[in-house]
């Protein structure tokens, strides 16, 4: 009986040290984050959008958010709407826009996808001169 309460409790804190910890908090930038389908609609349906599809542990998406949030952070941009979409939690967003993997950065114009990154590795200038291509 001892053993199997050992074997229970070691799988438990098992099961604790694979939670994911958030490598970043959404919350503390300019950007919006996007938690409805119907939102993330209404917010790519006029203008010049730019969306960041991200996982919040990711370390690749770490790596390709600077770059994004840079561009984010421009006043030439001031009248492109930016929004960042956590992966896993918004999978009815992921799967109507076939996001199938992450980071992915998605641009619109009036609700229609003009451009796609996906991975790291993508420039501030390379995000820039999408954006000035759409506007």
């Amino acid at each position: 009986m001892t053993r199997i309460l050992f074997l229970s409790t070691l799988f438990l804190l098992l099961i604790a040290s694979c939670s994911k910890d958030s490598l970043v908090d959404t919350r503390a930038n300019s950007i919006e984050d996007i938690n409805t389908l119907p939102d993330f609609e209404a917010r790519i349906a006029n203008g010049v959008s730019m969306m960041f599809f991200h996982a919040s542990w990711c370390s690749i998406c770490a790596e390709q958010r600077p770059a994004f949030e840079n561009t984010a952070e421009k006043s030439a941009f001031d009248a492109v709407f930016f929004g960042e979409i956590e992966y896993e939690a918004n999978t009815n967003i992921n799967q109507t826009y076939v996001i199938g993997s992450f980071p992915t950065i998605v641009f619109y114009k009036d609700g229609v996808e003009e451009s796609r990154l996906t991975g790291k590795g993508h420039s501030e200038a390379t995000i820039t001169s999408t954006l000035n291509s759409l506007l």
